[in-house]
C-alpha cells in the first residue's frame, strides 16, 4: 500500500503498530486555531456557510432510498399512525438541511435550559440512532451535560446510569410501535430523584406530570 502524507509526515496506515507509528499520526493534527470552540459553534459556522445543504439524511430502509421510492404500503402505515392513532412518528424518509438542524439544535438547548438546567447538569439520551437524537445529543451539549444510555440496556441499568450521573431530564424515544424504551423510562422515572422532566420524542399524547412533548422535525 502507498503511503499516505499528511502535513508533510509520511503514513504507512498499512503499519501502524507502534507507540512510534501513533506519535506520527498525534503530530499530525489540525491546527485547533483553525477549530470550532464547540458543538455548538460547529453546528452554527455550518448552518452560516451551508445553510441549504443537506446536514442529516434519514432512511428508514433499503426500500426508502429517496422519498418517491417509500413504498404505498409503508406510506399508508405512517398515515394511520399519525392520522387515526394519534401518533406522532418519523417519515420513512428525511432530509434535514444545516439551518433546520441549528434551529432545531438551538430550541432544544433552550428549552433544556428554561427547565433549569446548567452548564453541570445532566441530560440522558434513550434514543435509537435517527435524527432526533442527534439534535437531542448536541442540544443537551450545549445546555449542560449530555450522558446518551444505550437503549438496549436493562432498565435497571439505565436507571444506576442515571443515579450516578445525577441526571435532571431524560430525552427518549416516545411510545411507538416496537419499541420498548418508552416503557423502561416510565418504570425508571419516579425513582431519580433529580429528575425535573421526561421529553418524549414521537408518539401520541402524553399525561401531564413529569413529561414534556418535543416536536421534531418530522
Amino acid at each position: 500500500m502507498k503511503p499516505q502524507t499528511v502535513n508533510d509526515l509520511s503514513i504507512d496506515v498499512a503499519l501502524i503498530q507502534t507507540a512510534r507509528d501513533i506519535a506520527k499520526l498525534d503530530a499530525s493534527c489540525i491546527d485547533e486555531k483553525n477549530l470550532p470552540a464547540s458543538l455548538y459553534d460547529a453546528v452554527s459556522q455550518a448552518s452560516e456557510n451551508f445553510p441549504n445543504e443537506i446536514a442529516i439524511k434519514y432512511i428508514l430502509d433499503g426500500d426508502c432510498l429517496s422519498q418517491d421510492q417509500i413504498p404505498f404500503s409503508k406510506k399508508v402505515i405512517h398515515h394511520i399512525f399519525r392520522v387515526f392513532k394519534n401518533s406522532n412518528v418519523a417519515n420513512p424518509y428525511r432530509e434535514i438541511t444545516y439551518r433546520n438542524l441549528a434551529e432545531q439544535v438551538t430550541q432544544l438547548a433552550n428549552g433544556l435550559r428554561s427547565l433549569g438546567i446548567q452548564k453541570r447538569d445532566v441530560t440522558s439520551l434513550v434514543m435509537p440512532n435517527f435524527p432526533e437524537a442527534y439534535i437531542s445529543l448536541w442540544g443537551a451539549a450545549t445546555a449542560g451535560v449530555v450522558s446518551p444510555i444505550n437503549p438496549l440496556l436493562d432498565s435497571s441499568i439505565i436507571r444506576e446510569i442515571m443515579l450516578a450521573s445525577k441526571t435532571k431530564v431524560i430525552i427518549a424515544l416516545g411510545p411507538v410501535p416496537g419499541s420498548d424504551i418508552w416503557e423502561k423510562v416510565l418504570e425508571i422515572k419516579d425513582h431519580i430523584p433529580n429528575l425535573r422532566a421526561v421529553i418524549s420524542v414521537f408518539g401520541p399524547s402524553i399525561p401531564v406530570g413529569k413529561t414534556t412533548k418535543f416536536r421534531s422535525l418530522a
